[in-house]
């Protein structure tokens, strides 16, 4: 957010700390995606940007959406947007007496919680939320200001990792 005020201060913390979040699978990087997952690593956000017209791309696209050259390069992100939508996967085996799903341990593991982001540059980016809480979940709406962090896993690629901007007077419920 342009301007400063508290939400900037909100985004701004969240792309500068260590985000934990639910598991995602082990992700891979491939040699069209390695800058993307460069700048994870480095606690950045790239897009895609058309070098012919300027239009902002998803890091996954190909071609530009509105004229149609294929020469993108990357581009650092604002890493803030709003929350498009949002699911909850529910694992079909569940501990005995849990309400998550456990890991080959059988501990109870946090839920994932996916997301639709639209970054203020315009693409929309497939992620997850950084919200494991029940309340935290409950309290997720449509059009609510989202912040990048990033995840860093042991095995596999950094990547972006979406948590709720409180809204000015509201306490946090990122949970």
């Amino acid at each position: 957010a342009a301007g400063g005020g508290p939400e900037a201060a909100s985004a701004a913390a969240a792309r500068d700390c260590e985000v934990t979040a639910a598991p995602a699978g082990i992700i891979r990087r491939d040699e069209r995606s390695a800058p993307f997952f460069d700048a994870a690593a480095a606690g950045r956000l790239l897009i895609r940007r058309c070098a012919e017209c300027g239009r902002w791309l998803a890091p996954e696209a190909g071609a530009c959406y509105d004229c149609g050259a294929e020469d993108l390069g990357w581009a650092p992100a604002s890493g803030s947007g709003t929350l498009v939508s949002w699911a909850v996967p529910h694992p079909r085996a569940r501990p005995p007496g849990g309400t998550g799903r456990a890991d080959t341990a059988g501990q109870a593991v946090a839920l994932t919680v996916l997301a639709l982001v639209e970054l203020d540059e315009g693409p929309w980016l497939h992620s997850g939320l950084a919200v494991t809480s029940p309340d935290a979940i409950a309290a997720l709406r449509a059009g609510q200001r989202v912040a990048a962090g990033f995840a860093h896993p042991a095995d596999g690629e950094s990547y972006p990792v979406f948590t709720p901007v409180p809204a000015a007077g509201a306490a946090d419920p990122s949970g």
